[in-house]
């Protein structure tokens, strides 16, 4: 059997194949250059030996959805703006810059796998855009990534009230917007 030492982790009797064919399954976990040693002491019909290689491990490329949720909105609504970053694995302790309408909200939390949120309350109506960006760490690049969303005016109506009156009275007509 082989020793085979990947990034530091020791990895022992690993099988050698009838045909002198070996392999190791390993998940990387960090980005940039990893050493490989690989270590037999021999037998009675080979001698030993160690070998030494490398390899690296790139960044990984992600981005986002954005979802606007609910999809139809009034000026006043509070809305939930989330997305999902894709094939992203982290330890819930990177941030991304959500801005919305032209407000910055630079610490919204990722999550372990990838998500996020942001609740924002409409004050407008008319074209609301959305801009995420993630300055990227050691593992993913960076990325920006926009959308836009609607705000509908609130509709409106009145009531009118209106009194009976006789001919030559002079009337008071009133009401209430509604809405």
């Amino acid at each position: 059997s082989l020793t085979v030492s990947v990034d530091g982790n020791v990895y022992d009797n690993v099988i050698i194949n009838s045909t002198g064919g070996w392999s190791l399954n390993y998940t990387t976990n960090r980005t940039g250059n990893i050493n490989v040693s690989v270590n037999y002491v021999g037998n009675e019909n080979y001698t030993g030996f160690t070998n030494a290689s490398s390899f690296t491990v790139i960044l990984n490329d992600t981005n986002s959805s954005i979802v606007v949720n609910p999809e139809t909105v009034n000026i006043g609504d509070n809305v939930t703006i989330s997305g999902q970053l894709v094939g992203y694995v982290g330890n819930g302790s990177d941030i991304l810059t959500v801005s919305v309408d032209g407000n910055v909200y630079d610490n919204v939390i990722i999550n372990s796998t990838g998500g996020w949120s942001l609740n924002y309350t409409t004050n407008r109506t008319g074209t609301i855009t959305v801009s995420v960006t993630y300055a990227g760490n050691d593992n993913y690049t960076a990325f920006t990534n926009s959308t836009t969303f609607e705000v509908v005016k609130n509709s409106t109506n009145s009531s009118i009230i209106v009194v009976s009156v006789q001919i030559g009275t002079n009337v008071t007509i009133s009401g209430e917007l509604e809405g």
